[in-house]
């Protein structure tokens, strides 16, 4: 049987493997960047804008962050895992946005079809690409089975996709997006894996002192992406709203469930 921590080298030189084909992907990309931009942008309708923008918006970060905490209920190491590496990842998208300022399409390209917000700078990378890319890696790590890896998979592709669709990114800006959340979903495993597994318990546990306080932290962040964000700040309100209303269902019957549990403690 293969130990423990020849699966993880094994792991980590597949992940090597998968940084580089993407960075050449990227490359190759850059050279027809504009006209396979304008190629897939060109495809849009009235049904088809609501369905990317609905993806797009499941990109925004509190969403993300607010998904991610619903697995404090089957397993609390996926969330502060995957917060780890979506927090990390997104310092590093604004540090290079910030310090190397790309425009967007809108404003280089003479016609772009725009769904949401009209951007102009800040195009590379995507930044709900490596939001979506975070949870996606950290979920594929500890699913079970290939079709939660690729329903998992297919979603995040999805969001990096609706990104060239709502004329906010290049492709280029999100297969870089994809590359930052592998890039940081590596570090965070190869530091944090085991400060995590030490302090953060694999099962809900609600008489222990970090597990509490994240319940309480995800029941206000849900709340606010209902109340506040959904209705003014999201993208696409109706695809936050419905996102904001399942968390707090899946959360209240998952409550009801560990109920017992709560009280033996």
């Amino acid at each position: 049987m293969m130990g423990n921590s020849e699966r993880k080298w094994n792991l980590g030189l597949a992940s090597i493997l998968v940084i580089v084909g993407l960075s050449i992907a990227a490359a190759a990309v850059q050279i027809y960047d504009k006209q396979l931009f304008s190629l897939l942008n060109s495809f849009h309708s009235p049904l088809t804008d609501i369905f990317w923008l609905s993806f797009t918006t499941l990109g925004d970060g509190l969403l993300i962050c607010m998904i991610l905490g619903c697995f404090l209920f089957i397993n609390p190491r996926i969330t502060v895992m995957g917060l780890a590496v979506f927090f990390l990842s997104s310092v590093a998208v604004n540090v290079v946005k910030a310090f190397f300022p790309c425009p967007r399409p809108l404003e280089i390209i003479q016609y772009v079809h725009v769904v949401g917000p009209l951007l102009r700078w800040g195009s590379f990378p995507s930044g709900h690409t490596a939001a979506g890319f975070s949870a996606c890696f950290v979920l594929m790590g500890y699913a079970q089975g290939n079709a939660a890896k690729s329903l998992v998979l297919a979603v995040a592709s999805l969001i990096g996709l609706s990104r060239i669709f709502v004329g906010a990114h290049f492709p280029t800006d999100v297969l870089w997006g994809m590359i930052f959340a592998l890039i940081t979903y590596n570090i965070v495993k190869m530091t944090l894996d085991k400060t995590i597994e030490k302090l953060v318990p694999d099962q809900p546990d609600f008489g222990h002192r970090v597990f509490r306080p994240l319940v309480y932290a995800q029941l206000a962040a849900t709340l606010f992406g209902l109340l506040v964000y959904s209705v003014k700040f999201a993208e696409y309100a109706p695809a936050a709203l419905a996102i904001s209303i399942g968390t707090l269902v899946f959360m209240a019957l998952k409550m009801h469930e560990l109920a017992p549990f709560s009280r033996d403690n």
